[in-house]
């Protein structure tokens, strides 16, 4: 459980700081290197992103995308008819 707030806290904090690297490259004309090393960051975010799933949370969330289903796979359609059409 531990792990995984970690892994969570550190994809965010490389998510952002990685945006904040370029967005000050681009906007506020510092040196290429710190796009580059934006860039880096943004790489590692994806790298711990993948970490976080584990095996479990894989068959949550195929579950998940079965759930609209009816055990022939044809597709159940909005079974939730008292949402607003905004």
């Amino acid at each position: 459980m531990l792990k995984a707030i970690g892994l969570f806290l550190l994809a965010g904090l490389a998510e952002i700081g990685g945006g904040y690297l370029i967005w000050l490259w681009l906007r506020e004309g510092k040196p290429a290197v710190w796009g580059l090393m934006g860039g880096f960051v943004l790489f590692l975010y994806g790298v711990i992103a993948t970490l976080k799933a584990n095996q479990k949370q894989r068959v949550e969330t195929n579950d998940h995308d079965l759930a609209g289903r009816d055990p022939g796979g044809r597709w159940l359609g909005n079974l939730s008819r008292s949402q607003s059409s905004d």
